[in-house]
């Protein structure tokens, strides 16, 4: 089965149009595919979750406005939808 990785600033319950986008996209398959969403989190902490059956990861932020977001990051490893790049 396939994999589809969608990619967006926030994912709900954030409001937002995009984010609703986002969404149904990810809602959108013929039960032939994987959706994941990759989004931003408000706080320092990156978090993976299950909403509504879609695998939501939220990477951690820090500082910055909602048009500029600075990425903590601690790992090569870009977040849990991509395991073929875990550290080694």
């Amino acid at each position: 089965m396939k994999t589809i990785l969608h990619v967006g600033k926030f994912y709900p319950p954030v409001p937002g149009g995009m984010e609703h986008v986002v969404e149904s996209l990810c809602h959108v398959n013929g039960g032939d595919v994987v959706n994941r969403a990759l989004v931003f989190n408000a706080g320092p902490r990156t978090v993976a979750e299950v909403v509504e059956g879609i695998e939501v990861t939220r990477i951690g932020t820090i500082g910055g406005s909602s048009s500029s977001i600075r990425i903590r990051t601690t790992s090569t490893r870009c977040c849990a939808c991509c395991p073929e790049n875990a550290d080694t």
